[in-house]
């Protein structure tokens, strides 16, 4: 029974200390502060933990039983066989001490009394008659209780074989335990120190700061300003062009409508010489310039109100998220464009023809002279016009001698050139705006961010990074971000402004030259370089002083500028 109850104590020792074990990685999951893989790890332990618990107290409850059933077999045997057979052979042995007492008063009496020896010599026998079946109970009752003890003994003993074999598995399962103790403390050392650089970081963190920002300057709204800025500048170029257009096409008009009226000459004469008027002769050419006005500015109102602008839809939703396109009719416009049209078709015939009609029929009906001819200007340089070949001179002459057709043509092709070179400017201008930023004027290819929050391992880690051998040079630099209220709009300008440790070598990152001329600018430590664009934005000149609102929270923000050798 000792021994049952000592592995009885032992089991329930176990169990007290796996259960204490569970808790502890129960708190450590339910603080939230461990990574993913410390928690699948620390949840596979937990599992062993409760199968070793599960293990435990099925063995508790088996030694129990055993432990129980060898108290009641015992119990059982003692009130129900033992103590009866001792209170008989007690009653028996008092009967005894009786009769023993009465046989010495009758020794005492035997001479008086010599008669009733006999009879109570054979209450004597029957006394040991009953004594010796008494006796007979008692060895078969004692015989009974080794039996039951000897069975008891082979429960126990079979409970302590089991019991033997448990604490052995128990001092395996704790052997397994105490071998994986030492890694699972360093993992949990490991994540107390990642809670409390947690722990660090959050307390280091300040109460926000709110802005209130307009459509304009709501962070993210870059894309609503470059689109706002290329809309302008598309807007700027349709005030621009189509006069050079509308010039070069009225141009080309006027000339074809003067030369339809010339090449028609001998026809107006017969026509008018065979009794039609000049208003029935006009109207050939009316007719034709208004009708060839009238299908072009058709063309043309249909093609600006649907191809263009599905063009320039097509070419900003490429870069931007526009809504669907909803086309519209500008009448202003189309009016616009119909009387344009006819000025430039109508008006010149008209006026061509009234003028060739002022002469008579037999004038028209014969070929126009040409104009007359006229020393040139080349012709009084001497140097210039001998030199001259004779299709050269004719050309001159023949251009000086038509002056009208000579300044149609003269503008026409400036017009046309104008608008060549204004689409080939423009276009070379914007491709070359980043070749230029990112090759003439910035140097490095990153910027490693290292905030006042930073953990001195995460500090550690970046000063390792950038020692390696693919980082060419860096250069510890301030960064902030600060804001200012400028420009047409009044919107809040976002500037970086970076300060250097060492000025010395910032022109290896950053060159810093003016826009014209690419003179070099110093930076020292008596001012500061600004773009040439925000400076007229806020209206700066040198020696000036501008002030700035801080963007962020904490302007304590520190990074390093940095050349990454291409591999």
């Amino acid at each position: 029974m000792t021994q049952a109850a000592a592995a009885q104590q032992s089991v329930k020792l176990g169990i007290v200390v796996v259960q204490g074990q569970i808790d502890a990685v129960n708190k450590q999951l339910s603080s939230g502060a461990v990574s993913s893989s410390d928690q699948a790890k620390l949840e596979g332990e937990l599992a062993q933990l409760k199968a070793q618990q599960t293990q435990l107290n099925a063995q508790a409850k088996v030694v129990a039983q055993k432990s129980t059933e060898a108290s009641q077999g015992r119990d059982a045997f003692i009130n129900g066989t033992y103590n009866p057979g001792i209170a008989q052979v007690q009653a028996a042995q008092a009967q005894l001490n009786t009769k023993r007492a009465q046989a010495d008063a009758g020794n005492t009496q035997l001479v008086q009394k010599q008669q009733q020896l006999a009879a109570a010599k054979t209450k004597l026998d029957q006394a040991a008659a009953q004594l010796t079946q008494a006796r007979a109970k008692v060895q078969q009752s004692q015989q009974e209780l080794a039996a039951k003890q000897k069975q008891a003994q082979a429960q126990i003993d079979a409970a302590q074989t089991e019991l033997t074999n448990k604490t052995n598995e128990y001092n395996t399962k704790k052997a397994q335990f105490d071998q994986a103790e030492p890694g699972t403390q360093q993992k949990i050392k490991d994540a107390e120190s990642k809670l409390n650089d947690a722990t660090a970081m959050l307390n280091a963190v300040e109460d926000p700061v709110y802005s209130v920002d307009s459509k304009r300057e709501t962070p993210g709204s870059d894309g609503y300003k470059i689109y706002d800025s290329v809309s302008v500048i598309v807007d700027s170029l349709s005030h621009i062009f189509p006069y050079f257009m509308y010039l070069v096409a009225a141009l080309v008009t006027f000339t074809t409508m003067t030369r339809f009226v010339d090449e028609e000459r001998i026809n107006a004469g017969t026509l008018k010489g065979l009794g039609y008027s000049d208003r029935d002769v006009m109207k050939k050419f009316v007719v034709y310039g208004f009708a060839a006005s009238i299908l072009g500015a058709i063309i043309g109102i249909f093609t600006g109100h649907t191809l263009l602008p599905m063009i320039v839809y097509n070419a900003y939703k490429i870069g931007f998220n526009v809504p669907v396109i909803h086309l519209g009719f500008h009448w202003q416009v189309t009016l616009l464009a119909i009387v344009l049209a006819m000025l430039s078709a109508v008006v010149p015939a008209v006026w061509s023809a009234a003028r060739e009609l002022k002469e008579r029929p037999a004038a028209l009906m014969l070929p126009k002279p040409p104009s007359a001819g006229s020393k040139i200007l080349l012709e009084r340089i001497p140097f210039i016009w001998n030199h001259l070949n004779f299709t050269h001179k004719v050309t001159a002459r023949n251009i000086f001698r038509y002056k009208q057709r000579m300044f149609m043509t003269i503008f026409g092709v400036c017009g046309s050139v104008a608008l060549l070179t204004a689409g080939f400017a423009v276009q070379g201008s914007i491709s070359g705006i980043n070749e230029h930023q990112f090759g003439g004027v910035m140097h490095y290819n990153l910027i490693a961010a290292e905030n006042t929050n930073v953990t001195d391992s995460q500090r550690k880690a970046i000063d390792t990074r950038l020692e390696k051998s693919d980082i060419q040079r860096s250069l510890p630099v301030h960064y902030e971000s600060v804001s200012k209220v400028a420009g047409r709009n009044g919107d809040k300008q976002s500037v970086t402004m970076l300060v250097p440790r060492d000025t010395s070598s910032f022109d290896e990152y950053i060159k810093l030259n003016t826009r014209q001329g690419h003179h070099p600018i110093s930076l020292d430590s008596n001012g500061a370089v600004i773009s040439e664009r925000f400076a007229n934005l806020v209206h700066a000149k040198k020696g000036d002083t501008v002030d700035f609102k801080t963007v962020q929270a904490r302007p304590t923000t520190s990074r390093s500028l940095a050349s990454a050798r291409c591999t």
